[in-house]
């Protein structure tokens, strides 16, 4: 795995869930090993055997996991099959969330039961009484961690492990990759424009149409999907400026290498004055 491959998997890691890039470096050859792990045994013919997990608790985060990244028209973390990643991840760079699972699975298990007294497991419950039950859930730390591990799982390269069957790398892509031929609620492209081309009209011209003609068409629905573009500029006709300048209805997101305040980003939120995304527990002083 070179650098460029590094490089993307941590901004991608980094971006969904939110882990510090000090955290991420330490551990990325080991998240590679994790995911290249399940993705083995996702490809073996005899069945799986977990490293960690009870098959009975297992099925208690697969049910979380199923519920953070649901199956909907396009599959979801069960079929991506994140569990096997998450046993691996829990036996190799995040064993010292074992405790955690352990914990956290009989306090979900307590307001489970407390919820729905009749209820014996968390898998048992409907989708919509699992909703309520993680929403009464959410923020204890055990959450926040299966969550991580799911979206590391599922968004994981399935060349490096991860990620059954394709099923999460479905909905990221870049010119020319897996995403054409295949439609999605989320089109996700990263750098489309290649650096060593950039001074080409015509690759510009090529990926500019793929751009503008290919992709709209693979979403599920026009009104509903969404198409998200990370890049670097590195011209005023690569996509991103395209993308401005017909003005085809994205919100722009500008992070300078340094701050000017000349160059703000206006997005849709917050839609209120003065009104923030989420609290943050530090005094303002801090």
């Amino acid at each position: 795995m070179d650098n460029e491959d590094n490089s993307r998997r941590m901004f991608l890691i980094k971006s969904l869930t939110g882990v510090s890039s000090a955290w991420l470096a330490l551990r990325l050859p080991e998240i590679v090993a994790a995911q290249e792990h399940a993705h083995h045994a996702t490809q073996s013919a005899a069945p799986v055997k977990l490293e960690f997990l009870s098959p009975e608790q297992a099925a208690e985060v697969e049910a979380v996991a199923a519920q953070i990244i649901p199956t909907d028209d396009s599959p979801g973390a069960r079929e991506a099959k994140v569990i096997y990643f998450i046993d691996r991840a829990l036996t190799t760079f995040d064993k010292d969330k074992q405790p955690l699972y352990v914990k956290g699975l009989k306090e979900l298990q307590a307001r489970q039961k407390k919820m729905f007294k009749n209820s014996a497991k968390f898998s048992d419950l409907n989708s919509e009484q699992q909703i309520k039950v993680l929403k009464a859930f959410e923020k204890n730390e055990f959450f926040e961690v299966v969550r991580a591990h799911t979206i590391m799982g599922f968004f994981a390269d399935p060349s490096y492990g991860g990620n059954y069957d394709k099923t999460g790398w479905k909905l990221a892509t870049s010119v020319g990759g897996i995403g054409v031929g295949e439609r999605g609620d989320r089109f996700i492209i990263d750098d489309p424009n290649n650096t060593m081309e950039m001074e080409s009209s015509q690759v510009r011209v090529t990926t500019n149409m793929w751009f503008t003609e290919v992709v709209p068409d693979r979403l599920n629905s026009p009104e509903k999907s969404a198409i998200v573009v990370i890049q670097q500029r590195l011209h005023e006709d690569d996509v991103s400026g395209v993308a401005i300048a017909r003005d085809m209805g994205f919100t722009h997101l500008m992070i300078p290498v340094k701050h000017d305040p000349k160059r703000h980003c206006i997005t849709y939120y917050p839609k209120e004055p003065d009104k923030v995304l989420w609290e943050d527990p530090r005094e303002e002083e801090d």
